[in-house]
C-alpha cells in the first residue's frame, strides 16, 4: 500500500506584502495553523518517509512545522521547485519517480492542485482545500508509485485547523 499525505501550505501575507507570490510568508494565522496541524496530524496521522514540499516561501515555512513534529531528517526532505503552483498533471508525473521505499509520501504544495490531487486519487469531490488543510490518501492496491492512478485510492482522514 502507498500512502499520500497532502498539505495545502498556511494561510499567507496578502499579495502586496511581497515583492513576488513565490516570496509570500505566512501570516500570524498561518503559523498558528501551521503549528497546530502538524502537531495534530503527527499525533494521529501516519509518519512519512519522505517529504516532498514546494520551494516557495509560505510552502517552506508550513513544511517547517511538519519537518519538527515528524522528526524528519534532511534526507527524508525534497524540495521541488516544479511543486510550486503545480497542476494536477505536474503532481501526478511526479509521482512515479519517487522512492519505491517509501510507503508513505506527505507533499506540500499548492491550491487548486493538492485539491484536484485528492479528488482524482480518491474519485471524490471534497472541493477546495482550505489553508492548512491535510489529507491521508490511502491507495491499497498499489505496490509502486507508478500505480497510483485516478480512482485507485481513498481519504483515510482529513484535517482543518480549528476557526
Amino acid at each position: 500500500m502507498k500512502t499520500l499525505i497532502v498539505i495545502r501550505h498556511a494561510k499567507a501575507v496578502a499579495h502586496d506584502a511581497a515583492p513576488t507570490d513565490y516570496e509570500r510568508a505566512l501570516a500570524p494565522r498561518g503559523h498558528r495553523d501551521a503549528q497546530q496541524m502538524a502537531l495534530h496530524v503527527a499525533e494521529s496521522g501516519p509518519r512519512p518517509d519522505v517529504l516532498l514540499v514546494s520551494t516557495s516561501m509560505r510552502t517552506t515555512e508550513t513544511a517547517a512545522y511538519f519537518i519538527e513534529a515528524w522528526k524528519l531528517t534532511d534526507e527524508q526532505i525534497t524540495r521541488e521547485q516544479r511543486v510550486y503552483d503545480a497542476s494536477l498533471h505536474m503532481l501526478t508525473s511526479l509521482l512515479p519517480a519517487l522512492p519505491e521505499s517509501a510507503s508513505c509520501v506527505a507533499i506540500v504544495g499548492h491550491n487548486p492542485g493538492v485539491s484536484e490531487l485528492v479528488e482524482y486519487l480518491a474519485s471524490g469531490n471534497i472541493g477546495s482545500m482550505p489553508t492548512s488543510a491535510v489529507a491521508v490518501v490511502d491507495v491499497p492496491h498499489a505496490e509502486t508509485w507508478d500505480e497510483v492512478a485516478a480512482g485507485t485510492g481513498r481519504v483515510r482522514r482529513s484535517f482543518e485547523p480549528v476557526k
